[in-house]
């Protein structure tokens, strides 16, 4: 069964990467709703509101000081990932904040990807609607704001739970026959009544914004490998699975390629029709039921695919503990205000060179896009300076070495 768009259907028969509307390959409509959308967000981001953090049940996801309801007497799903490995892995404690503002959540919140390209996503959800694209992509600013996931990211998987990371409930490998990477979801090793909500939309924001670091300019979007074999009702809970969704669509906007459902399971059978009704007709029309080996194939070349599904990839997600040293940076308090103060100055500049990008006439644009590419370049550069001293390392960063 095949929901997919045979323009998509296409694109991997001949393994062809659509560009439309992505940086890359705009066409001059595309531009102006391009440079409209700054010049409306460049005001806002002049304002730079203040934004508070919220806790609740069910946001918040720094490491607040409330504690967290176990819903499971296994001590091991009470224990974090900060509490098993060697102290000297650590990350250092982070300032404790009440709050953040607008223009710092903006930049932080998308400091790896080029920031053309994070608006064009939100015009491309938005079927280049500028207004609308401007309200998403601010509402998605302060939803990370609010919650505090540059926090998470700073504690990065020692905040998270320790049992739960272990199993193979999902992890990235490998990429598809168009080169994006691979995101497998084992749902029978989730069992949500394990853990409380905030832990599990914990892990799954945390492995949203690990994902997000994973993409390129040329592949900005994953595949999504779903296995449902041996899935049971108590793998499922229609709260969380509501949330992801909105998380998926309106925070993580054009992020998803494709969706394989593996694997027949009747008990996913039996809640596919309602679960379609809750999707977003874009992200529907996205979703493959693949019942083999062969059918897999068409999406994910063989080579790329990971041996347990009959593929060559020799990749088996074993979690490895932070090694100890590895957030040394993160304690170089002298570099990390420097990498704060050159990333500042680097979006600073950013923005002088967009406001008189999107102010230039047709005789200054070609002169006034110039700067502001080398600015955008400047901007990354510094990001990633950035990311090294407020990002703790992850499993990725690990097996890489």
């Amino acid at each position: 069964m095949s929901h997919l768009t045979e323009t998509l259907k296409k694109n991997y028969n001949e393994a062809l990467l659509d560009t439309q509307g992505t940086f890359s390959n705009l066409n001059a409509e595309q531009e102006a709703c391009l440079s409209h959308l700054w010049k409306l967000l460049l005001p806002i981001l002049e304002q730079n509101d203040r934004i508070d953090f919220v806790y609740s049940e069910s946001t918040g996801y720094g490491k607040s000081d409330q504690p967290i309801v176990k819903k499971n007497k296994d001590i091991l799903f009470s224990q974090k990932v900060g509490e098993v490995c060697e102290k000297n892995a650590l990350p250092p404690p982070s300032i404790k904040k009440s709050q953040t503002s607008f223009t710092s959540a903006f930049f932080t919140s998308f400091a790896t990807l080029h920031p053309d390209s994070v608006l064009l996503k939100f015009l491309r959800a938005r079927k280049w609607n500028v207004d609308k694209a401007l309200e998403m992509l601010q509402e998605a600013v302060v939803w990370r704001a609010q919650n505090n996931v540059a926090e998470l990211m700073w504690y990065g998987e020692t905040n998270l739970n320790y049992r739960y990371i272990q199993k193979k409930a999902s992890f990235i490998a490998g990429s598809d026959r168009l080169g994006q990477s691979v995101l497998y979801i084992e749902v029978n090793e989730v069992i949500p009544a394990q853990l409380s909500l905030k832990d599990l939309l914990k892990h799954t924001v945390h492995l949203m914004e690990v994902s997000m670091r994973n993409i390129t300019l040329e592949h900005e979007k994953i595949t999504i490998f779903i296995d449902v074999k041996n899935m049971s009702f108590k793998n499922f809970d229609w709260h969380f699975f509501k949330l992801f969704l909105k998380f998926l669509t309106d925070y993580y906007p054009e992020s998803l390629a494709l969706v394989l459902i593996y694997s027949s399971s009747w008990v996913f059978r039996s809640l596919w029709a309602t679960i379609r009704m809750l999707l977003d007709p874009v992200v529907a029309s996205k979703v493959h039921f693949a019942e083999s080996f062969e059918d897999v194939l068409s999406f994910i070349d063989k080579d790329q695919l990971i041996q347990r599904y009959g593929g060559d990839l020799q990749t088996e997600y074993y979690y490895v503990l932070p090694y100890p040293g590895e957030n040394d940076k993160m304690y170089n308090t002298a570099d990390a205000q420097k990498s704060i103060d050159n990333f500042q100055s680097a979006y600073t500049a950013f923005l002088d060179a967009t406001s008189a990008w999107v102010a230039a006439d047709s005789n200054t644009t070609p002169t006034a896009k110039k700067h502001r590419d080398t600015c955008i370049q400047n901007l990354l550069n510094s990001a990633q300076h950035y990311e090294n001293h407020h990002v703790a390392k992850n499993i990725y960063n690990r097996i890489q070495k």
